[in-house]
């Protein structure tokens, strides 16, 4: 019913109102519109969001008007583009887009289901509500997960349980994955990008490996090999350090030197680095995302953290995309 929801003035309301004249209103659940003669009615929305100002917006009444309406007592508006909450008589604050994207901080991290089969989810930074993004992704086996620091493009890396062992992956915000080509090593473990933009990665029974990512043609080569049987891998921010996990231990490479940064709490199987410092671990059998802060750059000292709950307990990479995060 609406060629063209931008700019169109909307109102939230704890309750819902009556206008004195016919309004157009717009179902978001059905996708259908109606428009009403009599006393109206104010349609039901559901938030996949909540807004500065609202402690919850779920069942809360909508309405949106081809003119800005004047009501009779202070109301509380909403700018779902992401502008302040205010709350004064008949303010009319005009909307960029009328179904917001998803709110905040999201980091990405893929579970590993029995055998071989890949679930995406996030983890909204600020509220930590964890969702599962896209369906299970069937026999992938997708054992590493990282986003690029420029571009916050995820990338995938595939183990040996898959008919494409050791493959490279794209990976959207609906969790769906495009095949970019095959590294060449048999299973892939771990990815990380370093600060500068390169992509690292471990490869099981080979080692540390460095990929070329399009559009040149995909390629991986060794850097340094070794069978240790490491599972997750992260650049600190500076790209100075290399961390890497085995198990319960934490290791720290400066590209000369290779010494244990400390014990793990449980079988670690994912890394990730957050810009103020903290990182971010996916234990085997464990629920809890951990982070571990780090207390002294210069020692690498740490102190272990609260856990973040998940319905997840095989996480097999974490993701931390900067640049939107930044934004938020």
């Amino acid at each position: 019913g609406f060629q063209n929801l931008r700019g169109l003035p909307i109102s939230i309301h704890e309750k819902p109102q009556r206008f004195p004249k016919p309004q157009r209103f717009a179902n978001f659940n059905s996708r259908k519109t109606s428009e009403v003669s009599k006393t109206s009615e104010v349609c039901q929305f559901r938030f996949t969001k909540n807004l500065r100002g609202f402690q919850n917006l779920r069942g809360l009444q909508i309405s949106i008007h081809e003119k800005p309406l004047r009501f009779p007592k202070p109301q509380r508006f909403a700018n779902l583009s992401g502008a302040e909450t205010v709350s004064e008589e008949a303010k009319d604050i005009t909307l960029k887009e009328v179904v917001p994207e998803e709110p905040g901080c999201q980091i990405y991290a893929v579970q590993d289901g029995g055998l071989n089969n890949s679930q995406f989810f996030t983890i909204n930074r600020d509220s930590l509500e964890v969702k599962a993004i896209g369906s299970v992704h069937q026999g992938y086996d997708i054992e590493a997960l990282d986003a690029h620091p420029e571009t916050d493009k995820l990338y995938a890396g595939a183990g040996d349980d898959t008919e494409n062992p050791g493959h490279l992956y794209t990976v959207n915000s609906q969790g769906v994955l495009t095949k970019i080509g095959d590294t060449g090593f048999d299973e892939i473990e771990a990815l990380t990008f370093h600060p500068n933009g390169q992509l690292w990665g471990w490869a099981k029974g080979d080692g540390l490996i460095t990929i070329t990512l399009p559009p040149e043609e995909i390629e991986a080569q060794l850097v340094f090999p070794s069978d240790v049987p490491i599972e997750g891998l992260t650049w600190n921010n500076d790209g100075t350090l290399l961390y890497a996990a085995e198990d319960t231990n934490l290791w720290k490479s400066d590209g000369e030197t290779i010494e244990k940064a400390c014990d793990l709490p449980g079988h670690t199987e994912a890394l990730e680095m957050l810009p103020d410092n903290l990182l971010l671990i996916g234990i085997h059998g464990n629920n809890n995302i951990i982070y571990l802060k780090i207390m002294d750059l210069a020692t690498g000292g740490f102190v272990q953290g609260v856990g973040i709950p998940t319905q997840y307990n095989d996480i097999e990479g974490i993701a931390f995309p900067e640049k939107a995060c930044a934004a938020n």
